[in-house]
Formats: C-alpha cells, structure tokens, sequence
C-alpha cells in the first residue's frame, strides 16, 4: 500500500495512530492507552494527537480531542482514505513534485520560502524521495527545481503522485489551457463509457501535454507497442492537434496507448481494451518472444498450478490478456514503472500465503523460461517483474481454486482447543474445503490430527500432526503441507485417463 509515497515521519505515525482506531469500537480513550498499544512516549503521543485533532477538525468537523483531554474516536465522522489524500497533498515531497510539473521555472529557494522551511530542511526532507526515485531510475535535482530520467517513466511518476495527493485537482493550478484534454475526456468517456475514470484519464493527457509543451519529448517507445484499438484514431488526432514532428506525434500517440491500455489489472471481460488487445496479441507471430512467453506461462498455469476445467473462458481471457498488459509494460519501460495501481497494490491476510507461494512457484518458471530470459531486462527485474505477474494472475487463480478444493478433515478427538483454532485458521484458506466432524460419506484427501494412531481411516492419506502445545502456532508448516498435498491433488487430476494436456494436444 502506498509504496511509491514518501511522507514525513510525523506523518507516518499519525497514519499509524488513525489505523489503530479504525480497527477499535466507538468511544473515549486516553493517550496512554496509545502510548501502552503503539509504543509512543507520552510526550509524541500527546504532540501528534494535538496535530491529529487539528487536521480532523479542517477536513471533517470532527472534534477528536475533547475537553477533558480524552479522545473521542467517533469513526462514522471520519474518511481515512481522505485522511491520507491530505497527508500526502502536505507533504514537502508532494509540493515539490506539483511545483516541478506545474511552475518549473520557480527557483529551489523561492520554492524554500513558500514552505517557510529552511534550505537545509527542505534537502532533508526530500532525501527520502530521492532515494524511492532512484529505483525508477529518476533523478532529482533540488537546486534545479527537477527531475530527470526516461521521459515516460517521469510522466508516469507525476501521474502517480498527482492522483495520490489530488486525483487530477492540481492541475487546475497549471498555467495552461486543458480545455482540450477535458473535451477529448469527455469523448472517450462517452464513446466507451467508464473504462477509466473521467479524473484519471484527464491527468494521463494532460500531463503529456503539459511535459511537451514544455521541451520534454519523447523517446520512441521499445517494440512492440500497442498501435491499433479504437482509442488509437481519437489519440492520433489529438496528438497531431499540438505536436507538428511527425516521430513525436507517433511517439506521443503510442505513449498514451500504452498508458490507456496496459496500466491496469482486468477484471471483466465486457472491458472493450481486452478485444483491442487481444487482436494484437493474435496478430503477433507464433514465434514473438512476447506470444510465446504468455502461452508458455499459460499451459503452465493450467497444467501445473490449475486445470484447464477449472476456468471458464472469461477467466482464461482475462489472464491473457492481464499478462500480455504486465508483459509490455517491462517490454517498454525494460524496468518496473511507478503505477497508479501500486498505490492500492494489497493482499488480503487470509490470501498471503498462497500469493507467496504463487509468487515463488512463478518465480522458478520464470527463471528456468528460456522464453523469459531471452528478454535483456529480466535479470535486473526478476524480482519486480514476478511480484507483478503474480499480482496479475492471482485473481484468476483464486476463482480456479474455488473450484477444485482440497477437503480437508480434522480428527474427532476431544482436544477442542486445538480443533477449533484449527478451523479458525482453515476458514481463510481459499483452496480447502473443510469437512464436518461426522462426515462419513466424503472421502477427505487430507487429515489432521494430534496423534497419528487417532486417524479413523486410510493413513495412506497426507495428514498433519499438531503440537500439544500453548499458543499453538503451526500456521505456515500446515499451509506448506496443505498446499503440497493441493498441488499433488491437481496434477494426479490432470494426468488421469482421458484427459489431455494442451502439450500432448
């Protein structure tokens, strides 16, 4: 969550103590019941609630400290995710990246004095954000009022910051005339409805054109590139309205088709890109490194770590084109791009496990891929690259698993302790299906119980034994040994009698 944000120190700590009381009930608490619960002195604690009560009652008319200098936690009267917007707008990082887009021309020591910070202050603050930059391969120049690097990658990095701190508002502070942006915005949006939100697709255009407009082109884009769809003819003649060269109408063009086509993870299939881009998946040959790297990784999927009866064709369409979206995107950038989608980039706890897994069960694809590694940026982005790719798929890989479960049965013993916290922990995971204590009838393809001579049936079955111990917590050898048995389950299924892989189609 949050990862391409810097904010201040102060600010992180409040956020922590905001997320603290979105997870209590309604009513008073002191500030040493904080201190005791977030591990504050009585003094910060104290200091930041004061600046706390100060910010809630600017945004929300809300009250937090009372009279009695206890905290009034009224939740119903506060926006967290509002709360952070405003963080984020004031953080020195944020203005100064709004001052760099908007008001280049502005000196680092004018900048200074609108902040009412000293010079030394202000190069303190933006240390963080010169160093979270770095792994963009941008660079920031303080005393130049700048940052430099690819010009895609630092469009996309305003984008990010823009939405996070304002979702486009800002830009209303530029000195320029977007009134084309809004209208071409207006028209898209009327044309294809809301496949993007009106507020997102406004500040994709406009910061293009205000980048431009200011002497910062283009690089031609990597091939392959995205350059047909039906957004392609309204981008080329918006392109050609402004620019006059003829490579930077063509560079600009593609640069917008790839930030309205490939920076989003689908999730139905009703989305008009997906045909866009499943035409020009289709019309790549066989041998493209990029159509053979997906359906390589597809026939993985569905052979290793699902099965082809287990997805419906919507599902299968969306993974393609989910991975074809995260696979050009590295193929452009040769690198992992700031994204808007990483701002609320969050796995679920119950689901951490099996992403992990996912992720690592990638990770070993991908890196015994001759297909994969034949891409020259792979190696320095492996790990990037997988953390993505896995983020794309996991969806589809869910629904697969909500339709082949392992069933799972926990020995009837009188340890109620132990087979309840069992089923607690059972609950979250999306691949097992929990019998019931008295099931005769279903076979279960996994046990667990506290003693091995306790199991009621075949011991030939995978099973787990639990620990008679306090504090019971076995959490991740069981989910290694229930996912083993998972897997082992899928593959005896996909090599039964009758059944064809798409390797020996």
């Amino acid at each position: 969550m949050l990862e391409p944000l810097v904010l201040e120190e102060f600010m992180w700590q409040k956020l922590a103590i905001m997320e603290y009381f979105n997870r209590q009930p309604a009513g008073l608490y002191t500030i040493n019941h904080l201190c005791s619960n977030l591990d504050l002195s009585y003094t910060r604690a104290s200091s930041i609630t004061n600046e706390l009560t100060a910010d809630l009652k600017e945004l929300f008319d809300y009250q937090l400290l009372d009279t009695n200098h206890k905290l009034n936690w009224q939740p119903e009267l506060y926006h967290h995710n509002s709360y952070i917007q405003h963080l984020v707008k004031s953080s020195i990082s944020y203005q100064f990246i709004v001052q760099t887009l908007l008001f280049p021309d502005t000196s680092f020591d004018d900048f200074c004095a609108n902040t009412f910070l000293s010079t030394s202050t202000v190069l303190r603050k933006l240390r963080p954000l010169k160093e979270m930059m770095a792994r963009y391969q941008l660079t920031l120049l303080p005393s130049k009022m700048a940052i430099i690097g690819s010009e895609s990658v630092v469009r996309m990095f305003y984008g990010t910051y823009l939405w996070a701190g304002s979702h486009s508002e800002d830009l209303q502070l530029a000195d320029f005339d977007l009134q084309t942006e809004a209208q071409l915005t207006d028209e898209l949006i009327a044309s294809y409805g809301n496949f993007m939100h009106p507020k997102e697709l406004f500040l994709r255009l406009s910061i293009s054109r205000i980048r431009y407009e200011q002497g910062h082109f283009l690089a031609e884009l990597p091939k392959p590139t995205i350059h047909e769809g039906k957004l392609y003819p309204h981008l080329k003649a918006y392109s050609q309205s402004f620019i006059c060269e003829d490579s930077q109408q063509q560079d600009h063009t593609a640069f917008l088709m790839s930030l309205l086509y490939l920076t989003t993870h689908f999730t139905s299939s009703s989305d008009f890109r997906l045909v866009d881009l499943q035409k020009y998946l289709t019309s790549l040959a066989t041998n493209h490194p990029v159509f053979q790297a997906i359906e390589s990784y597809v026939d993985f999927f569905f052979n290793q770590l699902t099965t082809p009866t287990q997805a419906d064709y919507e599902q299968s369409f969306i993974l393609r084109m989910n991975l074809l979206a995260t696979l050009m995107t590295y193929q452009i950038h040769h690198m992992k791009p700031p994204m808007i989608l990483d701002l609320t980039n969050h796995i679920n706890p119950e689901d951490r496990s099996a992403f992990a897994c996912l992720r690592e069960q990638n990770r070993s694809f991908i890196r015994e891929s001759s297909i994969f590694m034949s891409f020259p940026w792979l190696p320095e982005a492996l790990t990037n690259f997988t953390e993505d790719w896995t983020r794309g798929v996991f969806t589809t890989y869910k629904e697969c698993h909500r339709r082949q479960l392992l069933k799972v049965q926990i020995t009837p013993t009188p340890d109620h302790y132990v087979r309840q916290t069992l089923k607690e922990l059972l609950k979250n995971l999306s691949f097992i299906e929990l019998l019931p204590d008295e099931n005769k009838e279903i076979p279960a393809d996994f046990y667990i119980t506290t003693f091995e001579n306790l199991l009621l049936t075949d011991q030939s079955k995978p099973c787990f034994v639990v620990n008679l111990i306090d504090n019971i917590n076995c959490q991740t050898e069981l989910f290694s040994a229930l996912w083993h048995a998972y897997t082992s389950l899928i593959q005896q299924k996909n090599h039964q009698p009758g059944y064809i892989t798409d390797s020996e189609k």
